[in-house]
């Protein structure tokens, strides 16, 4: 990405334990925690 090309980005771990609850749901929800858990663990 070029907008944070220099930059650091800190996602706290409340917020991807978070995600990790809502990944069980069978729902919208569900599904957009396992989206973004998949693009966070892709640019890490």
């Amino acid at each position: 990405m070029v907008a944070f090309d220099d930059n650091k980005v800190v996602v706290p771990i409340t917020v991807i334990e978070e995600l990790d609850t809502f990944k069980k749901l069978n729902n919208e929800r569900g599904r957009s925690a396992r989206l973004i858990s998949r693009k966070l663990d892709f640019l890490r």
